[in-house]
């Protein structure tokens, strides 16, 4: 958004020049958000084939447990997240990485269905920047919801399968204090939903969800 205003001379010349800078800003903030997807942002209509995209494009998501100590109720927890072994590996299937000092950890024990939510929600993101347009809430800035049994395939401590599938995108992990008693798990998905335009969420068949690619 144009911040400033330049009068050089004529009215009328002062008010081309502020059209033309706000076009530049406007062609610089698209070509900024292109630029921050490992892969071009699909259409709206092809559902399995955003879905995948856009986990796979997460750094980050949000994993809903049913809280064991407030009776059961839903608690989120943000959790760094992987789909694959590289940014070249579009998996699909979901890997995190958190340690046994986690209220996951207690909840999981006693019931192991979770929901994970992925959002499109980033600083580049043109759908999803608060303003005059757009903001996370609306409709055209995504959010994917995967409903799942959350599986433990991994007590080692920065063993090989948290190394092979989260550290290369996340190698913080590396550094973690050992002594903490880290997990690594990955989500049997039961149901996939998508919310990436206007109107209803869009449930999303698993299979079609695993047939699609980024």
């Amino acid at each position: 958004k144009l911040q400033f205003l330049y009068f050089i001379g004529l009215r009328g010349s002062s008010l081309l020049i502020s059209v033309m800078f706000k076009s530049v800003a406007l062609i610089c903030l698209f070509a900024a958000a292109a630029q921050a997807y490992i892969n071009p942002r699909p259409p709206f209509t092809d559902r399995p084939k955003f879905a995948r995209w856009l986990v796979h494009e997460s750094n980050w998501t949000i994993l809903a447990t049913s809280s064991l100590r407030y009776n059961s109720v839903a608690y989120p927890n943000l959790l760094a997240v992987s789909d694959g072994t590289s940014y070249s590996d579009c998996s699909g299937k979901v890997y995190v990485y958190f340690t046994e000092l986690d209220t996951i950890w207690n909840d999981v024990q006693a019931r192991n269905n979770v929901t994970f939510g992925f959002y499109e929600v980033g600083e580049n993101d043109m759908y999803c920047m608060p303003g005059a347009t757009f903001d996370p809430e609306d409709p055209n800035c995504a959010k994917v919801h995967m409903v799942g049994s959350l599986d433990i395939i991994s007590n080692v401590t920065a063993g090989p399968i948290p190394e092979k599938y989260l550290f290369w995108r996340h190698p913080a992990m590396a550094h973690w204090p050992k002594d903490h008693h880290w997990l690594t798990a990955t989500l049997t998905v039961q149901k996939v939903d998508i919310l990436d335009f206007y109107g209803n969420v869009h449930d999303v068949p698993v299979q079609e969800y695993w047939d699609a690619t980024c």
